[in-house]
């Protein structure tokens, strides 16, 4: 079944420019920033705390449900693990953005978008989590607003830069049985050496991988997709330097979770993004 699935995905060409960032990408409000700065643990999330936050939605009988987290990063275009939609159809999928409960609506801050393509990473290798990336291409463009923006691609040599500070956010499951309610947390950036001991993941995460995570809080059953978001002070933004893969069940002492190095497939995202020609709903670049 794998194998017939993946053979009918359609391999497009791409020509044309190359993605450019957008002005005001990895910014937030003064307030929210002095906020996070503080927090130690899982908590609740105001709205525009994490403006490009996403989450992507499957339709299940006759409403959509939370399934994977994701980013805003252009007004057409939600960055996103290819866990998470490999083996669907961009007819199923819905991505809300300006929420904090994935099954709410604001009026005016709201903005919900129909997905027309899933492009996953043409090597990417389920088996392995190799190159777990996936964008969304949004039916109409997002509208930014204080809610909603996008936020940053890091290239090989921002990647380089020292963050002063990452975070998570997800619509995940939380420890106390809720599902749906936006939680941050701040985590620390672990060395690979350390994730790859036996005790954790026995050599899985590999050089196009990175390792986060903190002692009492991580992502959990519903956040892969979600970005690891790190705070660069020498222009003051965030920018998404990995990509959740996969991680430890929910219930694990050490709480530990695996990304795709955004810095790896940046110019993957700028080919596909900017020079994207394909007519086919599912393609690889």
């Amino acid at each position: 079944m794998r194998g017939r699935l993946a053979a009918d995905r359609t391999h497009c060409a791409a020509s044309g420019r190359g993605y450019s960032r957008t002005v005001d990408c990895g910014q937030i409000a003064t307030r929210s920033q002095r906020r996070i700065s503080r927090l130690d643990g899982g908590s609740d999330v105001g709205l525009g705390e994490w403006p490009w936050q996403a989450s992507v939605q499957e339709k299940v009988n006759n409403s959509y449900q939370h399934f994977c987290g994701g980013s805003i990063i252009h007004k057409l275009w939600v960055l996103t693990s290819a866990t998470c939609v490999f083996w669907r159809e961009p007819e199923s999928l819905l991505v809300k953005v300006g929420v904090v409960d994935a099954a709410s609506w604001i009026p005016n801050v709201t903005q919900e978008f129909q997905v027309t393509h899933i492009i996953t990473h043409r090597e990417y290798d389920p088996s392995t989590s190799r190159n777990d990336i996936a964008l969304l291409k949004l039916h109409t463009p997002a509208v930014y607003t204080d809610y909603v923006k996008p936020i940053c691609l890091p290239d090989k040599m921002q990647a380089r830069r020292d963050p002063t500070e990452c975070y998570i956010a997800g619509f995940g499951l939380q420890n106390n049985g809720v599902y749906g309610i936006l939680q941050q947390t701040r985590v620390l950036i672990i060395p690979n050496p350390v994730c790859n001991q036996p005790r954790v993941y026995k050599m899985a995460v590999k050089k196009r991988m990175m390792c986060a995570g903190a002692r009492w809080s991580d992502a959990c059953q519903g956040d892969d997709g979600i970005a690891l978001q790190c705070y660069l002070p020498h222009d003051q933004r965030f920018y998404v330097f990995g990509v959740r893969s996969f991680g430890q069940p929910c219930s694990s002492r050490m709480k530990l979770s695996v990304y795709t190095r955004v810095q790896y497939v940046y110019y993957w995202i700028r080919h596909s993004v900017a020079r994207f020609s394909c007519s086919a709903p599912t393609c690889h670049f």
